[in-house]
């Protein structure tokens, strides 16, 4: 049980599976076996080999795991954890273990998929202002037209400003119709003349304005991401702590419902779905988000002390979502 709840903490939802490396005199001392089996031998067959058979057959992670040696001796083994469907598991646990086996599937499918279609990052060489200054205008350079050669050369020739500034006001006039002669003899104008007009410094007005709420808009969506992945870890932890205590005492969900019943908004709920408290079963109190989102608050509420280690994480996701409504 022991050796279940430590490879549970080290399990990540979001991956195939996750790794993790234990000396042997540690993971001895943390298991509390140092002295029963003080022979590696007797360890591994006692501990690691009857956990590996225990755990498929009762729970939800199952482990691999290989050994490390340091001279004859076994010093450290790497486990690798994964979720499992118990061999004697009753079918709704069965049921809910697929589900989220599914769940974090696709999840990893998602996020190889993003990586798939991300463009490469362009890498600048460190403490190479000029290069980077190439790179960042190079796009627009070749949609005018303008060769890589003539970019460089004003690069290497006039400062970072000059040239940005330069490059914009040709775009502008450009789409404007306003050039006829050699694109690239404009440019090299524009920026050694840092040519400029009122029309061009009003759309570059709008564009540093069109920019900062852009600048917001993806801020915003970096702090709701920070808050769905938040709010993703706070439930599996909450779920975990929540597992454990049922499975010390039955009468931890019963006493949660009842708790819930009492709450003013949760009874005007049920009365408008038409449903009578006292006739809800167990299995709907599992499936309503609504209800279960009351259960697991009055759960929380009811052993403050188990659920004392996510306070940082109840806290920080409340910031988030403070600073995201702001």
């Amino acid at each position: 049980i022991r050796l279940y709840e430590i490879l549970k903490q080290y399990y990540r939802y979001n991956a195939e599976h996750s790794e993790k490396w234990f000396n042997v005199d540690e993971l001895k001392e943390i298991l509390g076996v140092s002295e029963n089996y003080a022979l590696y031998g007797s360890f591994k067959q006692k501990v690691l080999l009857l956990g590996q058979e225990r755990f498929e057959q009762f729970a939800d992670i199952r482990f691999d795991f290989i050994e490390k040696k340091k001279g004859r001796a076994i010093s450290e083994v790497k486990f690798s954890i994964h979720l499992n469907i118990p061999e004697k598991a009753p079918d709704w646990m069965r049921e809910e273990i697929e589900i989220e086996m599914n769940v974090h599937k696709e999840k990893r499918a998602k996020s190889d998929n993003k990586k798939e279609t991300t463009p490469p990052a362009i890498v600048v060489e460190s403490g190479s202002d000029k290069d980077a200054t190439f790179q960042s205008c190079l796009p627009k350079a070749q949609s005018l037209g303008i060769s890589e050669a003539v970019l460089r050369l004003v690069i290497e020739t006039y400062d970072a400003p000059s040239v940005i500034q330069g490059l914009e006001y040709t775009i502008f006039e450009s789409q404007k119709g306003k050039i006829k002669d050699s694109i690239d003899g404009y440019f090299i104008s524009a920026v050694k003349g840092k040519f400029t007009n009122p029309g061009f410094e009003k759309d570059k007005k709008k564009r540093v304005g069109e920019g900062e709420i852009a600048k917001k808009q993806d801020e915003k969506r970096i702090v709701q991401k920070q808050i769905n992945d938040l709010q993703d870890d706070i439930f599996e932890k909450q779920n975990e702590i929540i597992k454990n205590l049922v499975a010390q005492d039955d009468m931890v969900t019963p006493r949660a419902i009842e708790q819930a019943i009492q709450t003013p908004h949760l009874r005007q709920y049920v009365e408008k779905k038409g449903w009578h408290l006292e006739q809800l079963s167990l299995d709907v109190w599992r499936k309503d988000k609504v209800l279960r989102e009351c259960v697991i608050a009055a759960i929380v509420a009811q052993h403050p002390d188990q659920f004392a280690i996510l306070n940082t994480q109840y806290d920080r996701l409340q910031k988030l979502k403070s600073r995201d409504s702001y």
